[in-house]
């Protein structure tokens, strides 16, 4: 006999639900179960009819009815799941809510170890896109706060002849509390009750972060995206308040400066630090004995809550003279005695080891005191200098290709970067043929002169179809036309090239050094002949001189006025 299959219970997130009469039941639109027939009887739209309704406004109250926050939990709970929001995650937003504005300024911890284990179980990007926008929506600034912040700026006088800023500072605290959103305090409460709260908190705005870029491509019009904006403006929101809480949280006071060795850090950092290089991959064991061994140093930020999680760190070759290429740095450092004769500190790796703490500003201090632990320790030691990737030129070259077969001429700017003679040798290639074919195919027309770089930029594409990926094995005719070339691009794309705001270096490594204070010293050409290197710029690579005279001017001439200093060498 076939076993007749029992009939599973609806659970109370699929049963039925009406709005209670007016003046009666929980604050919202919901109410407790009915039968279908009490349902139609009173005229109610079934559960799914008022959800969009209900989750634009969460807790209206009825006319006349004023919301009243002392009301239980079940019963307030129920009247929200009545409406289609019964998920776990809501209902200890609501929770939270309730309990923050009605008992004590901080939320209750067994709440925040609550919505901490029910984040950790949220599966994929939308469900956590969709967490920060109820966080935003139900744990955000009350419009009732910014009515009150409102009534508060109003009843300010702004007669300077007759007032003083000291007069105002209550109102100006009661005005930062009214509009502070009651977020905030949970994050703060991760951090408090959770063990590794901080870094779980890091690690939110991390997700934030991923998620933001992944819509900044999505489309309005695409199907299952949903309301895109408010998700949008939601993260945005959340987004600025974490990044505010991590900036207080992980100023440089709060953080220890260490060196690291292969004896003295433990093996958790040392995993840590191989695994988050980001500029020069470490590809074994010896090679991260290596960095960490005579020659050589490795300093990290540390924070207390985060022991074994270095934030951000960087690698130091001691060598004789300012690096030309990670060649030199690997012969020079190998040397007995090199500590001894070393006259420079090269900077050829400086590393962000929390994406969570993106725009959280660490890099600037970190080179300063490592500057002042090596002069300590090194007397004389009297260059310090970088030896940077350019990771934008290479992409910036194909958008600029791009646009001028679009426009169906050679960009003229460019094109001065390619002179006669050299234009002239590229022509003379045995690549150029098949390069101008392509181009006329592009284009439409032929290349009248000037149009060196377009040329060479087709001719450069042609040779990496063949394979070319290196300046190694290149035969020296097209090395000799094509170093100072790309010599001359880099420098314009370092010096000249400016953001869509029109005041910082485009390359942003550029822009972190001169930001700092550095001059741009020196282009090295094929200083860093691996295959990332390749991918970013050619192989080529940058020094930035942090001369200690004038390196406060150097800083505010860029960030005020967006000059680059530039040694006399370069030009």
């Amino acid at each position: 006999k076939k076993k007749k299959k029992k009939k599973k219970k609806k659970t109370f997130f699929q049963k039925g639900f009406a709005p209670p009469p007016p003046g009666r039941g929980p604050p919202g639109p919901g109410g407790g179960p009915l039968k279908a027939r009490q349902r139609r009887n009173a005229g109610a739209a079934p559960a799914a009819a008022v959800t969009a309704a209900a989750r634009a406004a969460p807790v209206p109250a009825a006319a006349g009815q004023r919301y009243n926050r002392n009301r239980s939990h079940s019963h307030r709970r129920r009247g929200y799941m009545a409406v289609g929001g019964g998920s776990r995650v809501e209902t200890l937003l609501w929770d939270i809510r309730e309990r923050t504005l009605t008992g004590p300024n901080r939320c209750p911890p067994s709440l925040i170890r609550g919505l901490h284990k029910a984040y950790i179980k949220l599966h994929g990007d939308e469900e956590r896109a969709a967490f920060f926008r109820d966080l935003v929506s139900i744990l955000g600034v009350r419009s009732d706060n910014v009515a009150q912040a409102r009534e508060i700026m109003d009843g300010i006088s702004f007669s300077y002849a007759h007032s003083h800023e000291l007069d105002h500072l209550g109102d100006v605290a009661a005005i930062r509390r009214a509009v502070t959103p009651i977020y905030e305090e949970i994050f703060e409460g991760f951090a408090r009750e959770l063990p590794g709260g901080v870094s779980f908190v890091v690690q939110l705005r991390s997700d934030i972060l991923t998620l933001r870029r992944q819509l900044e491509t999505t489309s309005d019009q695409e199907p299952g995206v949903g309301d895109l904006g408010r998700t949008r403006r939601a993260l945005r929101d959340v987004d600025e308040g974490l990044r505010l809480l991590l900036s207080r949280w992980f100023s440089v006071g709060n953080l220890d400066l260490r060196r690291l060795t292969y004896e003295s850090a433990s093996g958790a950092v040392l995993e840590q630090i191989a695994r988050r290089e980001a500029v020069h991959a470490i590809r074994s064991l010896t090679e991260l004995k290596t960095r960490l061994g005579p020659g050589r140093r490795c300093f990290a930020f540390l924070h207390p809550a985060m022991p074994t999680e270095p934030l951000a760190f960087v690698h130091v070759a001691l060598v004789p003279e300012i690096a030309p290429s990670m060649r030199y740095i690997a012969e020079r450092t190998s040397e007995a005695g090199a500590e001894a004769a070393a006259q420079a500190a090269v900077f050829y790796s400086i590393s962000s080891a929390q994406t969570g703490l993106s725009g959280v500003e660490m890099g600037t201090m970190l080179i300063k005191r490592v500057v002042g632990m090596l002069q300590a320790e090194l007397p004389q030691l009297k260059t310090f200098v970088t030896l940077s990737p350019i990771p934008g030129f290479r992409s910036w070259l194909r958008r600029m290709a791009r646009a001028a077969e679009g426009r169906g001429q050679g960009s003229l700017t460019l094109d001065e970067c390619v002179e006669a003679a050299e234009e002239e040798a590229l022509r003379a290639l045995p690549d150029a043929p098949k390069a101008e074919e392509r181009l006329l195919d592009v284009v439409g027309e032929e290349l009248p002169p000037p149009a060196g770089f377009k040329l060479f930029h087709a001719v450069m594409a042609a040779r990496e179809r063949r394979g070319m990926h290196t300046w190694e094995n290149e035969d020296e005719d097209f090395v000799g036309v094509a170093q100072p070339i790309l010599t001359r691009l880099a420098r314009r794309y370092i010096v000249e090239e400016k953001s869509p705001a029109g005041m910082r270096a485009l390359d942003p490594v550029a822009n972190f050094h001169l930001r700092n204070g550095a001059l741009v010293e020196k282009l090295n050409w094929n200083a860093d002949p691996s295959s990332k290197g390749w991918s970013r710029s050619y192989g080529l690579m940058v020094n930035y001189l942090y001369h200690p005279d004038g390196i406060e001017q150097r800083s505010h001439a860029y960030s005020v006025m967006g000059q680059i200093a530039v040694s006399e060498t370069l030009d």
